[in-house]
């Protein structure tokens, strides 16, 4: 089949390699110049099946209504305010009771583990290529905090390996926890299989890869249209121009729900701001581990031998430059306590809009027209689920049962 793919970060690349893998034309098109240029370029990095939960999970409501009450800098709403802001609002708490939470935590773990098993499998792209580690994450906690017995629950169920660590062992493991700058940490969960790497690279490497098989790229090509004839797909209108095609993936991200809204899609999918500092040219002791301050909502990764990329945060909306300034002294300041070593540096910034519904799933799977397809709205969570979102989206492609039921990542679930 002739297949396009509409959008080139980690999602769509990822689609487009598994499609030619299964022998099917692809043709990529991307507003942009290069690959990853959006939600993919600098996110975490973190491959994090070990705590990939839902955000909407139980008590969120209260939680940022007493922390917004006690003066505390918890997530922002900010612009666009719109009826869809309001709708994604109230189906994201419809979705945070403990049942829901359980229910989409689940799904969320099984595409995880299901990713990370495919990304190592198949051993196509080296993990220096996109400076990759495979020795696990470490999930910490201050005192007064812990995992949720629910969360451990989950990770049980699904056989996910971790370890709780006490104070002593999580210096063990990670040094760098024993600056009296990071004393604050009490409590740690170490995930040995989780890993981190650098989207960008990944992606870029892909393509490259992706390319030499006969993958056709088009970049600066802005996709204007879908074509159907009647509940047929057609082709596609991008950069002026008509063009014909078998099926069509839609891995556009935050643009997927303008794209097909014209085709009856409401698609949940709403921006939900995250920011990093990357810095380069480290000339002395970092973390040997990526980990996250769940309380801090920063995350950090140790890329290659001289670079550490800290991301943090989660607003919802696109945040002014109050907010921006804010976020990014919060990072920095974070950064310089973990990583000394980076004071003097300049962090190279970034501001990047998640792709989130309200269940904190993506939408996968066959749309309402025969050829159209969805792979979309992976929030926080695209490239630790990027590989088997498009194992699944290709084999339902060329015809295949898929390897996990699409049934819960329909386009028209019901979330109230």
């Amino acid at each position: 089949m002739r297949v396009v793919v509409v959008g080139a970060g980690i999602v769509g690349i990822c689609t487009a390699i598994e499609l030619i893998r299964q022998g099917h034309q692809v043709t990529v098109m991307d507003a942009a110049a290069r690959p990853a240029s959006q939600a993919s370029r600098a996110n975490a990095g973190l491959l994090s099946p070990g705590h990939c939960f839902s955000w909407a999970e139980p008590g969120i409501v209260s939680a940022l209504a007493c922390a917004y009450i006690k003066g505390q800098d918890r997530p922002r709403i900010g612009a666009p305010y719109s009826v869809a802001l309001f709708k994604w609002l109230r189906a994201f708490v419809t979705q945070s009771t403990p049942e829901n939470w359980k229910r989409n935590s689940r799904y969320a773990l099984q595409l995880a583990q299901l990713s990370r098993k495919i990304h190592f499998s198949t051993q196509d792209i080296a993990l220096a290529s996109y400076a990759g580690a495979r020795d696990g994450l470490l999930y910490l906690y201050k005192q007064g905090e812990a995992p949720s017995a629910a969360e451990l629950e989950l990770l049980e169920e699904a056989d996910e390996v971790f370890q709780i660590l006490d104070r002593t062992a999580l210096r063990g493991l990670e040094p760098a926890l024993s600056r009296s700058e990071c004393d604050r940490f009490e409590t740690g969960m170490y995930c040995p299989m989780d890993a981190y790497g650098d989207a960008r690279l990944y992606a870029t490497e892909a393509a490259r890869q992706a390319e030499l098989r006969g993958v056709v790229f088009k970049w600066n090509t802005h996709v204007e249209k879908l074509l159907v004839r009647g509940a047929q797909f057609t082709g596609v209108v991008a950069a002026g121009e008509s063009e014909s095609f078998d099926a069509c993936v839609v891995a556009a991200g935050i643009d997927a729900k303008t794209l097909l809204r014209p085709l009856g899609y409401d698609l949940m999918i709403h921006p939900v701001s995250g920011y990093s500092l990357s810095y380069q040219g480290i000339r002395g002791s970092r973390p040997h581990h990526g980990g996250v301050s769940l309380s801090d909502k920063i995350a950090w990764s140790p890329f290659g031998e001289d670079r550490m990329r800290f991301t943090g945060f989660a607003d919802v909306g696109y945040p002014n430059a109050t907010l921006e300034r804010r976020r990014f002294s919060a990072l920095e300041s974070f950064a310089q306590n973990l990583c000394p070593d980076i004071r003097g540096l300049q962090g190279e910034r970034w501001v990047g809009q998640r792709p989130m519904t309200p269940d904190g799933l993506p939408y996968l799977g066959a749309g309402m027209h025969v050829g159209l397809f969805l792979n979309c709205g992976h929030g926080a969570m695209g490239w630790t689920m990027a590989a088997a979102t498009a194992r699944l989206t290709a084999e339902v492609i060329s015809g295949c049962n898929p390897t996990i039921s699409l049934a819960p990542f329909r386009y028209d679930r019901d979330f109230c």
